[in-house]
């Protein structure tokens, strides 16, 4: 399913490079075809900065593969001047020589831009430490956090981080997130690219083969797309102390610049993301609600896209174009561990707590403890 304003659409290019370092030329023999890649001639003006405008993006699709079928098309003809408006696209060639067998070429190789589509919808990020991975497509609480922008301790927005692609949380991976770190190596756990994330498209990761430095794709969401979506997006307290009713986003407000780096951001050789089109993105609260959650605490979130007449316009697309799916995600917990109840038995000299939630008990953090 493509879509271009809610229409299927093809966008047809004549001008583009081939290889990773090669110019984008004007190709006379070739043409490319773009799956809701059209851009509209009119930017978007997000925080005094013009953003391309992509309208188009895709629900679901699949990587062409298998052999190549011509089909006739009066409208494609070379430029001779032997006949008015040029030789007519033959399929048959019976008049000239035989036409070869042709296949989709999606085997990526290091000197060409060739290989399988991205086909792989965005999701907001799951927050993961290093032997987690497994649990990721059943975790709720994702690498949401809430932010103070104006420091009087009450949280008026939320920073986010999303993944360019749907995990499959699986052992077939070779790599795998981890929270404040990076993309580690699944198995050996060294890491392939700390954070800040950039990692995405068809060709994720460096592997000296096929995939190189040069041909190397790049994650991101379109900031078109998230200027248009933020009515998609709602958020509930989940501390019964404040309020708790559903909240909306300020609609006209939103960075992809964030500020929470000691988080997202890696302890050692941090990546920084680039300001615009990146897979980090932050929003504000509107203003009757910028003074009444704490810093700790925490919420559930949830994203609805377009579905039809009557829901928000929400679009939020990676760069090719695919489309995130409906989202319902927890932020990070940031209230304090509290007594739930405490007894202490006649005659004995201990008291037994039981505390609202798992604390970390490992003989390091146990060791800071007074006796």
């Amino acid at each position: 399913q493509i879509y271009y304003s809610m229409t299927p659409l093809f966008i047809h290019y004549r001008n583009f490079q081939t290889s990773p370092a090669g110019a984008t030329v004007t190709q006379s023999h070739r043409m490319r075809i773009s799956i809701a890649g059209w851009k509209s001639p009119d930017p978007l003006t997000v925080n005094e900065a013009e953003h391309h405008f992509w309208p188009g993006f895709i629900d679901s699709a699949e990587s062409p593969q298998g052999i190549i079928t011509r089909i006739a098309n009066s409208y494609i003809s070379d430029r001779s001047a032997a006949f008015a408006g040029g030789n007519v696209y033959d399929v048959v060639s019976t008049a000239n020589h035989q036409l070869p067998v042709l296949t989709v070429q999606s085997s990526v190789t290091p000197d060409t831009l060739y290989s399988a589509w991205d086909v792989s919808s965005p999701i907001i990020a799951k927050y993961l430490g290093i032997e987690d991975w497994l649990e990721g497509s059943t975790r709720k609480v994702t690498e949401i956090l809430g932010i103070d922008s104006d420091g009087d301790t009450k949280v008026d927005g939320m920073e986010m981080h999303f993944f360019d692609n749907t995990p499959l949380f699986n052992d077939t991976e070779l790599y795998k997130w981890v929270s404040r770190r990076g993309w580690i190596g699944r198995t050996d756990n060294v890491n392939k690219q700390n954070a800040q994330d950039i990692t995405g498209g068809s060709r994720s990761f460096i592997d000296e083969t096929s995939v190189t430095a040069e041909n190397k794709t790049q994650g991101g969401i379109r900031t078109s797309s998230l200027y248009n979506s933020l009515a998609g997006f709602t958020y509930t307290n989940k501390v019964s102390l404040y309020d708790t009713s559903p909240k909306s986003f300020r609609p006209d407000v939103f960075s992809q610049d964030i500020t929470l780096t000691v988080f997202f951001q890696a302890a050692e050789d941090p990546v920084i993301a680039p300001g615009r089109d990146s897979l980090y993105a932050a929003f504000s609260f509107m203003p009757e609600d910028s003074t009444l959650f704490p810093l700790r605490n925490y919420y559930s979130v949830q994203y609805k896209p377009y579905a039809g007449e009557g829901s928000p316009p929400a679009f939020i697309t990676d760069l090719a174009g695919n489309r995130m799916k409906e989202q319902d995600v927890e932020t990070i917990d940031r209230t304090p561990p509290v007594f739930s109840i405490t007894v202490g038995p006649v005659g004995s000299k201990e008291v037994y707590v039981v505390f609202s939630k798992q604390l970390l008990t490992t003989a390091e953090a146990l060791s800071i403890i007074p006796q």
